[in-house]
């Protein structure tokens, strides 16, 4: 019998959030294309995952992998799932991410036209702890590199920082490029900077970063250990810039974020 030929792998790491995931799995189920298979990577839950993945057997094509709990492992996770990936096409969402029904079927068109990694804008969420227990999506947060965008248009290859926007929680590329790169850097161990550098490692080879602004989804807020996060946060951003220290423009890692590091990098040319 010949391998179902997906056109797409859906790529969502886990950690104890099974609530946010089931959520996340309805979404896919009502999606408008349907030839694409989704691996659940579990970072070492101690809730039963496995239970919910079972329940979307027959609406889903979807695949569990469980490794042990060893601490903050997301690179890995995604990494582990991308490896078993059956599709060129991989597109990694954050548990608590709802994706319109339309979602798959425009990422797919995208990349059967464009050959660089797409930055999915993201609505919902936030950085601050204001909403993080309400569970449920503003409609009025609305993804705070938009401004960014809007100034300077979606084509971000006229930018000097173009990684600063790579996220994890929506993004696609296609697997020979993604292996091509080396994947996810598994020195993360905490939170904060792994997404951004696998885009500084795209960028570097010459793949371009993109956005499109009608391929959107929406991220459900959920708890932060906030004061940690600041901290692992600095802590890897410090790594980055060791890591790359060839590469203009990084020293600016050290202090700014999405919201104006190109306009200071501009600024300074």
């Amino acid at each position: 019998m010949n391998q179902i030929k997906y056109n797409a792998s859906v790529i969502i790491p886990t950690y104890n959030r099974v609530n946010l995931l089931r959520k996340t799995l309805q979404s896919l189920v009502s999606q408008t294309h349907n030839r694409f298979e989704v691996i659940v990577s579990d970072d070492g839950s101690s809730e039963d995952n496995l239970e919910l993945i079972r329940s979307f057997e027959g609406q889903l094509e979807i695949k569990f992998i469980y490794h042990q709990d060893t601490g903050f492992a997301v690179a890995r996770a995604r990494n582990l799932a991308a490896s078993i990936a059956r599709s060129d096409l991989l597109i990694f969402i954050d548990t608590g991410v709802i994706l319109p029904p339309d979602a798959i079927e425009r990422q797919y068109l995208y990349h059967q036209e464009n050959a660089g990694a797409l930055i999915g804008i993201v609505h919902g969420d936030l950085h601050s702890s204001q909403h993080d227990h309400n569970h449920e999506i503003d409609p009025d947060v609305i993804d705070e590199r938009i401004a960014q965008f809007s100034k300077y248009g979606y084509d971000l290859s006229v930018l000097p920082c173009p990684w600063i926007f790579f996220w994890s929680c929506y993004l696609s590329i296609k697997k020979p490029h993604f292996l091509q790169t080396g994947g996810f850097d598994e020195y993360f161990t905490s939170w904060g900077g792994e997404d951004v550098e696998l885009g500084i490692r795209l960028h570097k080879q010459g793949i371009h970063l993109c956005v499109d602004k009608n391929i959107e989804a929406f991220h459900i807020p959920h708890e932060r250990q906030e004061k940690l996060n600041i901290k692992t946060d600095k802590e890897n951003r410090e790594y980055i810039i060791s890591k790359h220290h060839d590469l203009q423009n990084i020293h600016l890692l050290r202090q700014y974020g999405s919201r104006v590091m190109n306009d200071i990098a501009m600024s300074e040319d």
